[in-house]
């Protein structure tokens, strides 16, 4: 701690603070435009001057560091008068159109205006202009308002890594722009619209639509990615106008990616509202939900009469999760699944293994406050850049700060910083795996290694079985008892609530039972709507499709389709790909004939009198502690993996991304048309592969 002395007050504030720190530490407030506090220091918008008592002149307190012999005041008669000499070299050329600016009602320039401002202007010269720049589908620039903070750049350089934003000119001629024409090709592009102090910087589809003032605001989190990052919804009525960041440090500080920002509108646009059935291929009528229940108990029933005339004692029924199901959905699924004896639970549409008797083995076990001693990273079969952006921005920090060494092994792919590739050849990484290649040295030097599994990296069994066998016996720096460099992201929220409720069965799984020709398989696809294996239906089959958004390959073999709610209009709970617990709140009622994901599968349950005792949320939560024995994350001296005792060769192939399109990868991406502009614009111009 350091003694400092402002306003003739001495404080005791924690050493190698600047000035500004240490006032906003003591809860002094200081005016400013140019600083955030997760960026790099500017000191360029000269509004946060102080007087200090040796210095003839005023000092931009966010760039000096405290020391004990320094006397600060920062309300005198000295500052009072620079801050409205600021000001006022600040509106000279900014134009006076409050009144049609989309930042009207949260611009700090404006409300600095009216605090620390004049009361008259000064100014009857022509004010400059500058040429608005084409910044894609989701900014919108109006860079006559720009007051030269340089937060948006500052944010390409460091954060989101794009180099091609930066100041041009000199003098009057200054601006914020291109050096050549081009784009911000980001997946975290979105985030410099809530730095941007003034309006220059607003949301294209968040144009002239509302106001701050009329908006209402609800807490919710982002389940198109694993990590789950919160997220503020704002409505008006029962409209959504916009989604913002919430600071939440233990999963990653306020920002969040472009497609949670944006895709709202894709909530609403090519929804079921009413329960289908197929009359004919590609011909379904609306009916009630009494009839499709009563349908499909039918149904069932005939297939049970089939099975015990035959004497089949196997009743065939799968059940498929999808990307975006909750916790409560999830158990209630599989209660339904396993009181008809079946076990065929599919929470994985991409073929992927995993061993889930430990939660180790499919979580993000290095946990991002623990990154800062992580000395070599290691990529397998991901891509973080499109799989996890607020990751791969995190990862991207720790290279530029300690300058450790970056390696992947897998499909290749372009990163906004350097990352030597060791190829795609099976070969090499048994090389990895035995210790005869060059990258084991790096392996063995280093203390705090942190290996990065993608999901694609999953889907061979193979590779996951070498590596179980030889990495943990060779590397034993990367399981210890103070450390777990093991870690697996996944590409949807769903996955890690399925795995701890253990609903998994392996999509490679192979039937060894022969059934007859006239019998009648049952296939649920619950939420699923991105399947990367072929079946051969048949007419005897009967496929019901629950979800919220159509998918119309799915839809094509449907025979019943339920509509559901989607994650803003039910409360639920999701763990994130670290292990944590959240929840999403009810913003407002559908109003079509959706129901909750979970009562739906409750009243099949009922109807054919199977009590599972769950009736709420509450009633799921109490469950939850009771059967579900979570285990300490932290803990790491288990057995990594359980070992099979059937061997796999070894093929010579290559591992490949099943992540194709950042922005369309998912029913509710898919169904946004502002998401659907960024895939023309982005992929058409610039491809991550």
């Amino acid at each position: 701690m350091v003694s400092i002395n402002i306003n003739n007050i001495n404080y005791k504030v924690p050493k190698f603070l600047t000035i500004f720190q240490a006032c906003d530490f003591l809860n002094i407030k200081i005016p400013h435009f140019c600083y955030h506090d997760k960026l790099s220091i500017a000191g360029n918008c000269r509004m946060c001057l102080v007087e200090e008592k040796k210095s003839l002149k005023p000092l931009a307190s966010c760039a000096i560091n405290i020391n004990s012999n320094l006397k600060i005041f920062t309300e005198t008669l000295l500052v009072k008068k620079s801050r409205e000499g600021v000001l006022e070299f600040l509106l000279a050329n900014h134009p006076l159109d409050c009144p049609i600016c989309d930042q009207g009602g949260e611009c700090d320039l404006q409300d600095q205006s009216i605090i620390f401002g004049g009361d008259r202007g000064r100014f009857y010269e022509i004010k400059r202009s500058v040429e608005d720049k084409d910044c894609g589908p989701l900014i919108k620039t109006i860079m006559n308002r720009c007051i030269h903070c340089t937060r948006c750049i500052r944010f390409s350089q460091e954060i989101s890594g794009v180099s091609n934003l930066n100041l041009t000119g000199r003098g009057s001629s200054m601006e914020v722009g291109f050096y050549i024409e081009s784009f911000l090709n980001s997946e975290v592009s979105g985030n410099i619209i809530d730095l941007c102090p003034v309006g220059a910087l607003t949301s294209k589809p968040y144009t002239f639509l509302a106001r701050s003032w009329e908006l209402r605001h609800y807490e919710s989190i982002d389940i198109l990615d694993s990590l789950g990052s919160n997220i503020r919804i704002d409505t008006r009525g029962s409209n959504i106008m916009r989604i913002l960041p919430r600071l939440n440090e233990s999963i990653y500080k306020e920002w969040i990616t472009d497609k949670i920002r944006f895709m709202y509108d894709g909530l609403v646009k090519q929804r079921l509202v009413k329960p289908l059935l197929k009359i004919r291929r590609r011909y379904f009528i609306s009916i009630s939900w009494i009839k499709i229940f009563f349908f499909i108990k039918n149904f069932f029933y005939n297939i049970i009469k089939f099975l015990i005339k035959e004497k089949i004692k196997f009743f065939f029924l799968r059940g498929f999760l999808g990307n975006f199901n909750d916790l409560l959905s999830i158990s209630v699924f599989k209660d339904f699944l396993n009181s008809f004896g079946s076990n065929f639970l599919e929470s994985t549409q991409d073929h992927s293994f995993y061993n889930i008797s430990l939660p180790y083995n499919y979580l993000l076990n290095t946990s991002f406050f623990d990154l800062n001693k992580v000395d070599l990273c290691f990529f397998i079969g991901t891509n973080p850049s499109l799989e996890s952006p607020l990751l791969n921005i995190r990862l991207r920090k720790l290279k530029l700060s300690k300058k450790i060494n970056f390696y992947s092994f897998g499909f290749f792919f372009k990163s906004n910083f350097f990352i030597k590739s060791l190829g795609n050849d099976s070969n090499s990484f048994l090389r990895i795996l035995e210790g005869n290649h060059w990258f084991c040295n790096k392996l063995l030097f280093s203390n705090f290694p942190y290996f990065l599994f993608g999901s694609s990296f999953m889907q061979r069994y193979d590779f996951l079985f070498k590596f179980i066998q030889f990495l943990p016996k060779v590397y034993k720096n990367l399981l210890t008892t103070k450390w777990n460099g093991f870690n697996i992201l996944h590409q949807n929220s769903s996955k890690v609530n399925a795995f701890d409720l253990g609903f998994y069965k392996s999509g490679h799984s192979q039937l060894s039972l022969t059934f007859s020709k006239k019998c009648s398989f049952i296939y649920y696809f619950f939420g699923a709507d991105d399947l990367f294996f072929n079946f051969n239906f048949s007419k005897n089959n009967l496929i019901i499709f629950q979800n919220s958004h159509g998918n119309f390959s799915l839809l094509n073999y449907a025979t019943v389709i339920l509509p559901q709610l989607n994650f803003i209009e039910k409360n639920s709970l999701y763990i994130n790909n670290q292990g944590l617990l959240q929840k999403t709140k009810c913003i407002f009622k559908s109003k079509n004939l959706a129901k909750s994901d979970w009562k739906i599968i409750k009243g099949f349950s009922d109807l054919f009198f199977f009590n599972n005792n769950l009736n709420s949320l509450s009633c799921f939560q109490k469950r939850l502690k009771e059967q579900t024995p979570y285990v300490d994350f932290k803990r790491i001296n288990y057995v990594f993996f359980s070992y099979k005792n059937n061997f796999f060769n070894f093929f010579n192939s290559l591992t490949i991304s099943f992540f194709h399109n950042f922005y369309l990868n998912d029913s509710l991406s898919r169904s946004s048309k502002v998401m659907s502009h960024c895939s023309n614009y982005f992929y058409n111009r610039f491809y991550n592969f």
